[in-house]
Order: structure tokens, then C-alpha cells, then sequence
């Protein structure tokens, strides 16, 4: 499991953006869902999209995933780099569902207005 600490900044208090959760419940005959989904806004809790961009690398690499799609969907958002400003990579997430191994999806945001400037 992705905990909130892997995906916000070590030894931060979680108060920007709340954490997620999502619970799934696919079979009617069961009582308990079957699968659950923890989003984090990491946006929040990185300084710049290069200290976000490390730790979904991180935890991709963690769960078996290639961060190569990732990597090469970047460039084609922005012509910034990654340290000039925080809020691309706006939500890391992590589901698991019965029977399936765990899955990451990094949520990417457009930046069609503004570029948000890093944080101190």
C-alpha cells in the first residue's frame, strides 16, 4: 500500500489538500468492498513537480510498474522543467482490487492558466 508519507513530503502534516479514499463494491452478495483506492494530492505536499516526479517513480517502481510512460508524457504537457513549479503531477493514487495485483495511476494536470511557482 502507498502510505500518505511515500507520496506527501517524510514527516509532514497532511494539511493541504485532503487524502482520498474510495471503496468499491462489485459483488451485492458481499458485505466488504472489493477493492479500495487512496489518493493523494501530492501537488500539496511537494515542493516542485521534480520532488513529485521522484516519488512516483518511486513508488511505480515499487509496484512492478514502468515510470517510462510517465516520463515520456511530461514533455508533452509542458516545455518547463520540473523544479520551475509544482502542480503538473497533481494526484498520486493507489488501488487495490481482490484478486489483482496493486496498480499506480498518476494523475497529470494540464496547466492551461497558470504554472503555480514551487513552494519553500
Amino acid at each position: 500500500m502507498v502510505a500518505p508519507r511515500a507520496a506527501a513530503r517524510p514527516h509532514a502534516r497532511l494539511s493541504g489538500l485532503p487524502v482520498l479514499s474510495c471503496h468499491a463494491f462489485t459483488d451485492p452478495a458481499e458485505a466488504r468492498p472489493s477493492g479500495f483506492t487512496l489518493h493523494i494530492p501530492v501537488r500539496d505536499y511537494a515542493r516542485h513537480d521534480g520532488e513529485a516526479l521522484d516519488r512516483a517513480v518511486a513508488l511505480l517502481g515499487r509496484h512492478g510498474m514502468d515510470p517510462a510512460p510517465l516520463l515520456r508524457a511530461l514533455p508533452s504537457l509542458t516545455g518547463r522543467r520540473p523544479q520551475d513549479g509544482v502542480g503538473l503531477i497533481a494526484y498520486l493514487a493507489l488501488a487495490h482490487q481482490r484478486g489483482w495485483p496493486p496498480r499506480l495511476t498518476v494523475y497529470l494536470s494540464a496547466e492551461a492558466y497558470a504554472v503555480r511557482p514551487p513552494s519553500g
